[in-house]
């Protein structure tokens, strides 16, 4: 089970969020924040997408502090985004930032429990980046950097 809480962000890709969905159903995160975008009108099916992505909260079936936020109206990216995380870090002071096509691994979400609390002391924030594209092949390997006051103090990458 995941520990440190888990923001799922999404809008109208069911094909790249179911598989997300089912990597943060694998981990069964302790505090889950779902946080929709709504789908646009004018654009043909995106709103019968957007409402079949909400529906996979009716798939949960473990113990979890479930916090939702479905927007009622559509908003740029910008804002979307900007609102969501504003949200999960209003109530916490961490947590794992899940768009619907970053699709994790049972070892992500360790390895983000892990570094999260390894470098909660330096008081300093840390992001760890997933990086879902591949190159000639490979999958990229995580990124972490510790930011302070908008300098890059460290960077660590390998293979977990």
């Amino acid at each position: 089970m995941v520990e440190t809480p888990v923001l799922f962000v999404t809008f109208v890709r069911p094909d790249y969020a179911r598989q997300t969905w089912e990597g943060i159903k694998a981990t069964k995160p302790k505090t889950l924040y779902f946080y929709s975008n709504k789908g646009r009108a004018e654009k043909e099916g995106e709103v019968e997408r957007n409402n079949e992505i909400r529906s996979y909260i009716n798939e949960i079936d473990w113990d979890c502090d479930l916090h939702i936020f479905f927007r009622e109206e559509c908003v740029n990216v910008y804002d979307s985004l900007r609102g969501a995380i504003d949200w999960l870090f209003d109530n916490e002071e961490r947590g794992i930032i899940l768009e619907e096509d970053c699709v994790p691994t049972k070892a992500f979400f360790s390895f983000v429990d892990q570094m999260i609390e390894k470098f909660k002391e330096y008081g300093a924030s840390v992001e760890i980046i997933l990086l879902s594209r591949t190159l000639r092949g490979m999958t990229i390997c995580f990124l972490i950097y510790m930011l302070c006051m908008g300098g890059l103090l460290g960077e660590i990458d390998g293979e977990w």
